[in-house]
């Protein structure tokens, strides 16, 4: 864990994929995301350097990455909530460096809006490729199911697809790019 650049943040030495934003839900382009678990909707609360704000639905993203052996032992130290327990922290995602900090609600809010006039940060090739991958998995169950299952599943996939990269089964954008 290091210093940040901004008051109150800690730098976590922790792997970040890099489709990690969009597996959360976000398809922003702002350089800065702030991300924390929402306790009474069991939602994911995400605000950008852009001052765009929402929840989303996520949930099995942010389980896969906060609990994998990979990412754990950086957290330790941090509160993100779950059921009855409130949230004392947020992540601070940095997309074009993909370093992640964590800080209060209040030091990351800060962060985010000392960062307004930050230019915006395209998606890499690997969150286009993973979009694509998604809907792919998606279309690829039998036609009739129902909207909430697609959603379901489209949930489902972003976390595996999370894992699966923490894992090194999916490895950087070269590795992509050959094989797809």
């Amino acid at each position: 864990m290091t210093t940040s650049r901004h008051t109150g943040l800690a730098v976590l030495l922790a792997p970040v994929p890099p489709m990690l934003e969009r597996t959360w839900g976000y398809a922003g382009n702002a350089r800065f995301l702030g991300a924390c678990w929402s306790p009474p909707f069991d939602r994911i609360w995400l605000c950008d350097s852009n001052r765009q704000q929402g929840i989303a639905e996520e949930w099995e993203s942010w389980i896969q990455y906060t609990s994998h052996p990979r990412i754990e032992p950086y957290l330790a130290p941090f509160e993100f909530g779950d059921a009855g327990i409130p949230t004392v922290h947020w992540f601070f995602l940095d997309r074009l460096r993909r370093q992640i900090a964590v800080g209060t609600e209040a030091d990351v809010l800060a962060a985010l809006e000392a960062e307004v006039l930050a230019p915006p940060c395209e998606p890499s090739y690997w969150c286009t490729y993973y979009d694509r991958f998604i809907e792919v998995k998606v279309d690829s169950y039998r036609p009739g199911i129902k909207p909430e299952e697609v959603e379901s599943r489209r949930r489902r996939i972003r976390g595996e697809v999370t894992g699966q990269w923490l894992d090194g089964k999916l490895d950087s954008d070269a590795s992509v790019r050959r094989r797809g």
